[in-house]
């Protein structure tokens, strides 16, 4: 069978580099198709009316993505080889990082579940792999601080303006950061990666969200050398847990832009570090 189609798929196991399947004589990557976000209720039912009342903010459950591959081995000897090496290539204890070439800066992390090959010719098999995208969401490949620091981190489709100049690293106390996720980045409803790292000098920072209306105070002074970080909702100073030395405020970001002052600190240098999503 002729394969046209000339895209590729990229596979990174934990701990091991990315390998590339592409449309070749032997093994052909076909499709890479992404799963609709599958928004969860949570709903009761009083008693005496009508319909249901929703408790609480709509989450959105796992996913599943599926690929589709052709096996066009010259013989029988070929054809067992050749299944034997993709039954290694998806058998996985930890999780796998998949991206394609039609959305090279996306990435889906997922496990991969059982699947069956169909056969179509004496030596040659069609299959489809559905792995379980545990998040539900697609993420850029890295984080928005290195976003921009090589051309393959970013593409068309990522949500961010052409008329705005970005910066996830700052050194003022007034500045912007724009989330260009499809949903806000919430560290403390929903678990999401948010760091924050802060160098200055100081009393009592104060770091402000004005457009969320969130505040995270650091009580205690901060001095030269010196780095706080929020890790999510856990703040540390240096590599120690300071968060009784807070206010245990938390920090999220909304879709858009999140405008943002701090006080209390003299020469800041902060810098978010986040992953985009995206459904």
């Amino acid at each position: 069978m002729q394969v046209s189609n000339m895209q590729t798929l990229y596979i990174k196991k934990q701990g091991e580099p990315e390998i590339a399947i592409t449309a070749n004589h032997q093994f052909a990557f076909l499709n890479l198709v992404n799963g609709t976000p599958k928004p969860k209720m949570n709903t009761y039912t009083p008693t005496g009316i009508d319909g249901q009342i929703q408790q609480g903010a709509i989450t959105y459950d796992a996913t599943t993505v599926q690929a589709d591959f052709l096996i066009n081995a010259r013989n029988a000897y070929e054809l067992d080889l050749l299944e034997h090496k993709i039954y290694d290539l998806f058998s996985s204890r930890t999780v796998m990082r998949l991206r394609s070439s039609v959305s090279p800066a996306l990435v889906v992390y997922c496990y991969p579940q059982p699947f069956t090959m169909t056969r179509v010719d004496y030596a040659e098999k069609s299959f489809s792999v559905t792995f379980n995208n545990l998040s539900g969401f697609r993420q850029s490949i890295v984080n928005s601080d290195e976003i921009f620091k090589f051309n393959g981190n970013y593409q068309i489709g990522l949500n961010l303006p052409r008329d705005k100049d970005y910066s996830y690293h700052f050194k003022s106390n007034d500045f912007n950061v724009y989330n260009p996720s499809d949903v806000d980045i919430q560290p403390l409803e929903q678990r999401h990666d948010l760091v924050i790292k802060i160098t200055g000098t100081g009393n009592n920072m104060v770091l402000t969200n004005t457009t969320s209306n969130e505040t995270f105070t650091y009580k205690k002074g901060l001095t030269e050398g010196q780095t706080l970080t929020i890790n999510g909702i856990n703040p540390f100073l240096d590599d120690t847990s300071c968060g009784i030395d807070t206010d245990h405020g938390t920090i999220s970001l909304v879709k858009g832009n999140n405008h943002f002052t701090v006080s209390g600190l003299d020469n800041p240098d902060i810098t978010f570090s986040f992953p985009f999503l995206y459904f």
